[in-house]
């Protein structure tokens, strides 16, 4: 079984093979380690399409490294962020293709995992702009509540209310427009996290170093000769 001979391992190891039904990949086994730092359940994943798995830009980045692995063959290294049961983690992950005896293609793959994915300065300039505008749209809301506080208590001479009801005007158009400001921050914001991708990530130093990725790596390959490599998940 391939979950018992991955399990052999405390670093995540998963292994993915391109289904000849639908030319996707989709899981066939993850061992206890990654089962634990991703929150994720060996059966509820196996054979699903990954959409099913991930958010969709996600899945469709997952499957086009996993078909790049195949076509190159030589292993794939790459840092990747992923939406997973526990909340949004950062990844170095590794992949290796293996072509068993039967024609199929597999991955098999190790990630290490960041211990937090930094702000970006984007990100900086964001809050940056949230606190601007909403300090400058409280300024005039106070300015707002004078004049109609002033207006309740009957301070304003009746000859004036014309351009009071003016600057009271410009006073609502200020803060509409800083309110526009915020929305489109907030929009863009919202488009660049979804649309972020692996090098956007840091804090290498909890992360495992390549030599012992390798190391696990290598002696995972060697359990894939050609009496083995067949074994179903």
């Amino acid at each position: 079984m391939l979950r018992n001979q991955i399990d052999r391992f405390d670093l995540p190891i998963f292994v993915a093979q391109r289904s000849e039904m639908s030319g996707e990949f989709e899981f066939l086994a993850l061992n206890l380690a990654c089962e634990r730092q991703t929150g994720v359940a060996m059966q509820d994943i196996v054979l699903k399409p990954l959409e099913r798995i991930f958010p969709r830009a996600q899945a469709k980045r997952i499957q086009s490294r996993y078909a790049l692995c195949v076509e190159q063959a030589p292993p794939l290294r790459y840092r990747e962020t992923l939406d997973l049961p526990c909340g949004r983690l950062a990844w170095e992950t590794t992949l290796h293709h293996v072509l068993t005896n039967n024609g199929e293609h597999r991955v098999v793959g190790s990630a290490t995992r960041f211990s937090k994915v930094y702000r970006d300065a984007l990100d900086i300039a964001a809050f940056q702009d949230v606190r601007y505008y909403s300090s400058f749209s409280g300024w005039k809301l106070d300015q707002i509540i004078q004049v109609l506080d002033a207006y309740d208590q009957g301070a304003i001479p009746n000859a004036q209310l014309s351009a009071t009801m003016q600057a009271l005007s410009g006073l609502c158009r200020s803060v509409a427009s800083s309110m526009q400001h915020l929305r489109s921050t907030a929009d863009d914001r919202l488009r660049t996290s979804a649309e972020r991708t692996f090098d956007q990530i840091g804090d290498t130093d909890t992360a495992q170093s390549p030599s012992e990725v390798e190391k696990a790596m290598s002696a995972i390959m060697d359990m894939f000769d050609p009496s083995q490599v067949n074994v179903k998940a």
